[in-house]
């Protein structure tokens, strides 16, 4: 627009690029999404989850379940 001040915005854009990771030196699936490259070799397939950690997750499930259909009215 003319005659608009733009330092603010350019202060922020001068931030959020300052406070951007420096290359990851590895591959990320997600930019390469953005990117246009759909890397499946890094998603497929999906590793193994360990017990134990699938045990704490499935609980936290059933735990959050019983909370929304004990005490959520999907009606409300």
């Amino acid at each position: 627009m003319k005659g608009v001040d733009n330092a603010g915005a350019d202060r922020a854009m001068e931030v959020a690029e300052a406070a951007r990771e420096p290359e990851l030196g590895r591959p990320s699936f997600a930019a390469g999404l953005f990117q246009g490259a759909f890397r499946w070799d890094m998603i497929h397939p999906f590793p193994a989850q360990d017990p134990e950690d699938k045990a704490k997750g499935d609980a936290l499930l059933r735990d959050v379940e019983s909370v929304l259909r004990e005490q959520l009215d999907p009606g409300e």
